[in-house]
């Protein structure tokens, strides 16, 4: 029953709700999923399962097409509409025609298997099932690490506000002489010891050039080309200068004059503190203290930011890309498929698809197990991503099959790559035997204007491809014009 030895490294046990109305197929089945050590409800109809579901959350649901009450496809609506975490439905048919499948995807269906159930192929359905449910375990610990992110730099953005009011409030307060100035060497603060101190009041000192504020006093440190040493980042300690007041007395002062620095380190601006000789040490340390109390803030807030950013990314990397393959997945696809289409459109230039099958990929897992399969599939991304050419994307659409998008491709460059992409793979030495696969081609002309039906015409010709013997390319065009002719001969 394929390499089943290996199961528990690829999926964990999950809890599994089987809808199925046949009693002895519900009784196969539960004994299947048993036996691959899950734990199975059962449910009879499909109204007594989405009952469960309302009730209980169960990450995979297993069910027939048919059913009473409330079909699979009814099922999987309802629950898709019940929201919270995600539940991945496998629905069970008889019927295997492309219609039957697309009707079912539509719906929120992740994966169709054939009826009655097959234990090996069951057992594949779950590994894949193994595979998304941990990929949406993973995304939801990248959004909590996110969330966490986020929280943490609100309290840090709390942390700063606050620390940013402390420091106006303790800045006007400090029992100095303190003022700050920008690289244009305009005052921007000037304190209420300042303006006792100098005996100059702040309408007259803010936007003011330091030197020009002091001229006429000892110009010893506020000379340009002292302050743009400050500016890049050097610090003036200790600096004895004095100043006549406007009440005629002699001021000596004591300054102390560094940058302010930002979040990168960068620096800000310059604040200097002047303390009468007696109270130096005490000033300095206080105003030194605080300014670096506020560059440690705003360097892990800059930390959080970055953090958060790396989060953002890891998330919208796993949401467009396919965990086994490292391609594009499917609901990548239709998003660049629709632009692609809609350009198409606007334009009038050409847009070709490309549908892809890797032929005999059941026995080839049959064969050689799934750990070889998932080898396969993953060398044959490989060779499609190195065989693309500059505006050409390639994507996994589900399972074995694989599309590549052709913009600006006609019908006869679109099978021309296809052969290309054909030889790479048959050439392509994976270690096995043989592997190839058959091609589909498809190119939208001005009459179509639904993407959905280049889809279409894709796949009908991939299929002819297999009729015709596998390993080779069809494009839909001239299948169809091979078809008519065959109908005007006969008759």
């Amino acid at each position: 029953m394929g390499n089943r030895s290996t199961y528990e490294d690829v999926l964990e046990p999950q809890l599994v709700l089987v809808a199925e109305g046949d009693e002895v197929e519900r009784n196969v089945l539960a004994r299947h999923l048993t036996d691959l050590g899950h734990r199975v409800e059962l449910a009879e109809d499909g109204a007594q399962a989405l009952d469960l579901l309302r009730h209980r959350h169960y990450p995979i649901v297993v069910a027939a097409w048919i059913l009473p009450q409330l079909d699979g496809i009814e099922l999987t609506r309802e629950i898709r509409a019940l929201g919270g975490a995600y539940t991945y439905v496998v629905i069970g048919t008889a019927h295997s025609s492309r219609s039957h499948r697309l009707l079912a995807f539509e719906a929120g269906v992740d994966d169709v298997v054939g009826r009655p159930f097959d234990g090996d192929e069951l057992f594949s359905r779950m590994v894949v099932a193994g595979r998304v449910l941990a990929t949406e375990q993973q995304m939801r610990q990248v959004v909590r690490e996110r969330d966490n992110a986020q929280e943490r730099l609100r309290d840090a953005h709390r942390l700063l506000t606050v620390a940013s009011t402390r420091f106006e409030e303790l800045f006007d307060g400090l029992p100095i002489a303190c003022f700050t100035f920008d690289h244009d060497f305009r005052i921007r603060e000037w304190n209420r010891e300042s303006e006792q101190l100098f005996q100059i009041p702040p309408y007259l000192a803010i936007d003011r050039v330091v030197w020009e504020l002091f001229s006429g006093k000892s110009r010893k440190p506020w000379s340009k080309s002292t302050l743009e040493k400050v500016l890049l980042g050097g610090n003036m300690d200790q600096v004895e200068w004095s100043m006549t007041r406007q009440d005629g007395t002699m001021c000596y002062m004591l300054a102390n004059i560094f940058p302010l620095r930002g979040m990168n380190n960068e620096v800000r601006g310059v604040i200097c503190g002047n303390v009468d000789i007696t109270a130096r040490k005490e000033a300095e340390q206080r105003g030194e203290v605080h300014v670096k109390q506020l560059n440690v803030i705003a360097m892990e807030l800059e930390r959080e930011r970055m953090k958060l950013e790396e989060a953002n990314t890891r998330l919208e990397h796993m949401a467009v890309t396919d965990g086994l393959t490292g391609l594009r997945n499917r609901r990548a696809f239709q998003q660049l498929f629709e632009e692609e289409f809609e350009k198409h459109l606007r334009s009038e230039h050409p847009l070709s698809l490309i549908l892809l099958d890797v032929d005999r990929f059941k026995q080839l897992n049959d064969h050689y197990g799934h750990t070889t399969g998932d080898t396969v599939l993953r060398e044959l991304a490989d060779t499609l991503q190195r065989t693309c050419s500059v505006g050409e994307f390639a994507a996994r659409y589900g399972g074995e099959e694989f599309v590549i998008i052709l913009p600006n491709a006609g019908p006869e460059h679109a099978l021309e790559r296809a052969e290309a992409f054909r030889e790479a793979i048959e050439a392509h030495d994976f270690g096995i035997n043989h592997v190839t696969a058959s091609f589909g081609v498809a190119t939208a002309n001005g009459k179509l204007t639904d993407g959905k039906k280049l889809v279409d015409q894709a796949d009908e010709a991939l299929y002819e491809s297999k009729r015709r013997g596998r390993n080779r390319s069809t494009h839909y065009r001239h299948m169809i014009a091979a078809r008519l002719n065959l109908s005007l001969d006969a008759a």
